[in-house]
């Protein structure tokens, strides 16, 4: 987990090293609660979250603090396809927490947002390391301007490559 030295992104690098003789099949998720505010309880019913129709990054903004403006959070992933939800209580589950939520028993999420819901980010996709291989999956966490800025940063921070070299240059300054 790292913050790239220039953009207001904070990057989650999961780096799976499979030394089997055979190919891995496996799956990972992200979760968390949006704020958007001072707490939670206060912005909760005023954040609206949607996917970005260009980049597929998941966006959320909120109507009730005037200091967030036209601000966008955003999140997204390397894992295509990969499937969502911004519904806190679908990801958790009913008398569940983060440490075991529900959502992990779950083949697919239902790629539910919109407003009115308890609001969240979950990601959640499947991906193959091959046999003696590397994979790395990325998660992209933070907050832009615009939409448009947070579309740039999504797209550009999900790749690995990308992220690699955030990293770098993090651990080099």
């Amino acid at each position: 987990v790292f913050v790239p030295v220039a953009d207001p992104v904070k990057i989650l690098r999961l780096r799976v090293t499979n030394s089997a003789n055979r190919t891995r099949k496996l799956s990972a998720a992200f979760f968390a609660e949006w704020v958007l505010g001072v707490n939670r309880e206060q912005t909760a019913p005023f954040i609206v979250t949607e996917i970005d129709s260009g980049t597929g990054a998941f966006f959320a903004r909120c109507a009730f603090n005037d200091g967030f403006g036209t601000a966008v959070a955003f999140s997204d992933t390397n894992l295509r396809p990969r499937t969502f939800t911004g519904n806190r209580a679908e990801f958790l589950g009913r008398n569940r927490s983060a440490s075991q939520p529900a959502a992990m028993r779950r083949v697919a999420l239902s790629d539910h947002v919109g407003p009115g819901l308890d609001s969240c980010v979950a990601l959640m996709g499947r991906f193959d390391v091959a046999a003696n291989g590397t994979t790395d999956v990325v998660f992209v966490l933070g907050e832009a301007n615009d939409a448009a800025t947070a579309a740039r940063l999504a797209a550009q921070y999900r790749d690995p490559a990308t992220a690699n070299a955030a990293l770098q240059e993090v651990t080099a300054a």
